[in-house]
């Protein structure tokens, strides 16, 4: 009996489960963009209702059917939402604004054609003290961007080059910050300063918001912008997602003349490193060939005889695979959200038609013309693996919020490159160059955090703890070299025509673990006080291993093939004691421990100076400590190479023209600080690009002084109208400058002072009516930009002249050399413009992206400087949902459909453009299928 009245129970609160539905959204402040905390949610006509939490949050779980919501707040009019359908198991979204005024008078809204989108943004980004731009997931869902780097080209005065890396107000990425739920983490690329934003799927992101002025509270270490990824920690409504895609790129997938190596085991997961690792331990002491030691046999037969690219190499479409699943859990005494995702993608390009180069000025200052040095010429591929992890879970109490998040990501990338060199200068050799490249990557983040409501919330606390590990391991990376002679068809490797076989083993591991409090305490009601602590630690541990493969003198069996080199047959023995060997020394200079440490104290105030301006001051102050331990010309050099304390002050005014429309202005101080990589004496090699990249353990930290002015205007439906200016003074930028007599090396190098002057218009507009069947909008963002550099001030010779002095020394005949030139990095204009067409089941949205032509390598002496062409990028992507609830969706998206190129090529004064780098990016093409469980 007992069990059946057990059963009975549990069918019929099953049943009852099914049979209702929830009410569930956020309470917000009109005037302030705020949640409203302990406001009253009725259901009309009932008894049921409930109040809002200490983020404005409300739930109510219904019978299915149609009601009305009443909501009031002590000081706000009440506000009436009719027409909200509650719907069996399913959860009803609806986001309320308060305003202020009368109690007794009331407004009437219907809740149907209240769209539901990005008002909390919108009002959040009116209402903020800072200056911001952002975008909220239901916008990710509407334009099916699938990343966070797709999802940025949308913001204004953003654009993302490679895929992968924001730059904002066309700064280059130095002055950009990254941070996951106010957090910053270590890039997977230490040749960037910025997060690859491909790394973070939308499915895991509630909202992106990009910080364009510095206030206190905000790490003082950006310029261009600080672009904060929160992910979520309550969903709306229990979801389950699946999505599969494949994707096509005329020329790359299918294509039988693909290049790239024999892939291992574990490519397909990220994970080939295993598979790559030196065949001995990183201290052995490989033997002199002279010493006669079998062992060094040994040691050669170690190493993979794979050196050249393979040819025809299968390649299948690209793929990716993405599952998340999220609810949120009401309990009496607490309520719980938990949130998991899995994203994978694999995908492949092919370039055919890689040209790099290398053009001097002729010493003849009459000859205008670029001398050609050296042209290499030739095919490259790329396979890409990338995966990544989200498990997240979160707490709410009555007055106190915890969660909890680990995030993963993997990364496996591989490049192959088979390229023909032509040295038109000294050897007039030919070089058939082969390159084999291989990185496994690796960021695992924990995010523990807190939030504390203390005496009705006149007192908040927040803090985060978050350690970080992240690891780059390049295992056998391998350049080929071998001379060519035209006149008899025999390969050799003659060293001084620049041949040459090289082996490296780099690892960079980096560990970091940051800490952050704040405080907010609520004077009165004109008067917020808002004070912190944090402190940011990183440990890097680099290292290069290089070997070199020599032949003995009568050695000379090459052949076209360089997989025939290691054949056993041609490897030195020692009683033939002829052939091929191995040899290695560590160069000590490419070996590294460094830490760096950054803490900061900070006050602000947020103060009502009447009722249409706020002033928000405060400062910050920020203490950077950089201690390496590495080697200097092979000797041991121990020292903090950084010790700088700074006080950034930031004034902000915000003017209310009206209920709608704000007038800003701001002044702040902010820093750029050099990376480990730059910051140290490390020196790394590109075979794939042929460059390399040589440290500077003097350079210095940029300073920045900012002014910004905005005029915004909001209208209904996410509509609004801005117009920006803004003026940065830099001291002691960073640039990237290559040696005088050898453009692919680049360094590190400060100048003395820049400026960058700047314009934004961004229109959001709808054109169609509110209660339209099909919804079109358009949004257009503008960023015109000036920069300028007084190369009278940079330093760039040995011997202590300056960039003018070397420029007007190398100038050709008639050429008028200007004081000062664009900053390097420095895009003048930056255009991203959309147009939406969507109703119920369907979404399309055409997206166009250029940003201005822009100096990448500031020329020194004879190297004339380098610039990048704009790149036309014009997208399209769509989506359709259909069958039972619209669980189903198919999206379709062609980027590229201008089919555009960019090139990097030199300038110089009366001279024709010719190319420094060029390969052809192509359009592409994928399908994806997403299957909405719940």
């Amino acid at each position: 009996m007992k069990n059946t009245i057990l059963l009975l129970s549990l069918l019929i609160s099953t049943y009852y489960s099914f049979a209702t539905g929830i009410i569930r959204g956020t309470v917000i402040d009109v005037e302030t963009g705020e949640p409203i905390m302990s406001a009253n949610v009725m259901i009309k006509g009932t008894t049921k209702g409930t109040v809002t939490d200490f983020d404005g949050h409300y739930s109510i779980k219904l019978e299915a059917g149609t009601y009305s919501v009443l909501v009031s707040s002590i000081g706000y009019s009440k506000t009436e939402l009719t027409e909200v359908v509650v719907k069996e198991g399913e959860v009803t979204s609806l986001d309320i604004t308060l305003a202020t005024g009368e109690s007794l008078n009331e407004i009437v809204v219907t809740a149907t054609k209240r769209k539901n989108s990005a008002s909390a943004l919108m009002t959040m980004q009116k209402k903020s003290v800072k200056l911001l731009d952002g975008i909220s997931a239901e916008t990710f869902s509407k334009t099916g961007d699938s990343d966070v780097a797709g999802a940025l080209k949308r913001v204004t005065g953003v654009s993302v080059q490679g895929g992968k890396y924001v730059f904002v107000r066309g700064l280059s990425d130095r002055y950009t910050k990254t941070t996951l739920n106010d957090v910053s983490i270590p890039s997977l690329d230490p040749d960037r300063n910025t997060v690859q934003m491909d790394l973070f799927p939308t499915n895991l992101v509630d909202n992106i918001i990009v910080y364009k002025t510095f206030t206190p509270d905000l790490d003082g270490d950006f310029t261009g912008g600080l672009v904060n990824i929160t992910t979520k920690d309550f969903p709306r409504s229990k979801t389950l997602v699946l999505n599969l895609g494949f994707g096509y790129t005329n020329g790359m997938n299918f294509n039988k003349d693909f290049v790239l190596y024999n892939t291992q085991k574990n490519d397909w997961i990220g994970f080939g490193n295993s598979t790559r690792k030196l065949g001995f331990p990183n201290n052995t002491n490989i033997p002199d060939e002279s010493l006669n030691d079998s062992s060094l046999t040994e040691y050669t037969k170690s190493f993979s005889k794979e050196l050249g690219a393979t040819k025809g190499v299968n390649t299948f479409l690209d793929q990716s695979f993405g599952v998340s699943f999220g609810n949120q859990y009401e309990k009496e005494s607490a309520t719980y959200g938990l949130n998991v995702a899995f994203n994978y993608a694999n995908d492949y390009k092919y370039y055919d038609d890689v040209i790099n180069a290398i053009y001097f000025k002729d010493t003849d200052k009459s000859v205008k013309d670029l001398e050609k040095r050296e042209v290499t010429m030739g095919s490259r591929g790329e396979h890409n693996v990338i995966w990544s992890g989200l498990i997240g879970g979160a707490i709410k109490f009555d007055n106190s919020k915890y969660a909890l998040s680990v995030f993963r990501s993997q990364n496996g990338n591989g490049q192959a490159a088979d390229y023909i060199s032509q040295d038109f200068d000294e050897t007039n050799a030919t070089l058939y160059k082969d390159a084999i490249q291989y990185a496994e990557r690796s960021v695992t983040n924990l995010i523990l955090k807190g939030d504390h409501h203390i005496n009705d919330s006149k007192l908040v606390l927040d803090w985060k703890i978050s350690p970080t590990l992240a690891s780059i391991l390049e295992p056998d990376v391998r350049s080929t070299k071998l001379s060519y002679d035209t006149s008899t068809g025999d390969f050799s490797l003659q060293l001084g025509d620049g041949a040459g076989i090289d082996r490296y083993f780099r690892s960079l591991e980096e560990m970091s673990f940051a800490t952050k409090i704040n405080a907010t305490y609520e004077l009165n009601d004109k008067n917020k006080l808002k004070f912190g602590l944090s402190n940011s630690f990183k440990n890097r541990d680099y290292n290069i291993l290089s070997y070199t493969i020599n032949r003995t003198a009568d050695f000379d069996s090459f052949t076209e093939n360089p997989n025939d080199i290691l054949a056993d047959a041609n490897i030195w023995n020692s009683t033939s004691q002829s052939g091929i060997y191995v040899s290695g020394s560590q160069n000590l200079d490419n070996k590294y421990l460094a830490n760096s440490n950054v803490s900061a104290i900070y006050a602000m105030n947020e103060m009502e100076v009447s009722e249409k301006l706020k002033a928000i001051f405060g400062v910050r102050t920020e203490k950077a400590v950089i201690n390496y331990d590495g080697y200097y010309t092979n000797m041991p050099f121990k020292k903090k190479v950084h010790d700088e304390l700074v006080i950034l002050p930031s004034l902000n005014f915000i003017y209310a023209l009206n209920d709608n429309a704000n007038l800003r202005l701001s002044y702040s101080q902010t820093v750029a600080r050099p990376s480990f990589k730059e910051k140290s004496n490390a020196h790394i090699q590109d075979p794939i690009s042929n460059t390399n990249f040589i440290g500077n353990l003097d350079l210095k930290e940029t300073n920045i002084n900012n002014v910004d002015i905005r005029w915004e205007n909001f209208f209904k439906k996410g509509q609004m109208i801005s117009v920006s200016g803004f003026y940065k003074h830099f001291k002691n930028p960073i640039e990237m400058v290559p040696f005088q007599l050898n453009p692919t090396s680049i360094q590190p190098k400060n100048t003395e002072k820049a400026l960058v002057i700047g314009a934004e218009l961004e229109i959001n507009k709808s054109l169609t009516k509110e209660d339209s069947k099909i919804n079109v909008s358009v949004g257009t963002n503008l960023t015109y930009l000036m920069s300028r550099v007084d190369t009278k001030s940079v330093i760039v010779d040995i011997n202590g002249k300056t960039e003018h002095q070397l420029r007007e020394e190398n100038a050709r005949d008639g050429e008028q050399t200007d004081q000062y030139r664009t900053m390097q990095g420095q895009a003048p204009f930056i255009v991203n413009t959309s147009l939406n067409v969507s109703n119920d089941n369907f979404d399309a949205n055409f997206s166009y992206n250029v940003q201005g032509k822009k100096l990448v390598i500031v020329g020194s002496g004879i190297v004339p400087d380098v610039f990048e062409d704009p790149f036309n990028s014009l997208n399209f992507k769509g989506s359709y949902k259909f069958g039972k609830d619209k669980k189903y969706k198919v999206s379709a998206s062609f980027k590229n459909i201008l089919n555009d190129n960019s090139f990097q090529y030199y300038d110089s004064f009366g001279a024709n453009k010719e190319i420094y780098s060029q390969y052809s990016k192509r359009q592409n093409f994928s399908l994806s299928f997403t299957y909405k469980l719940y």
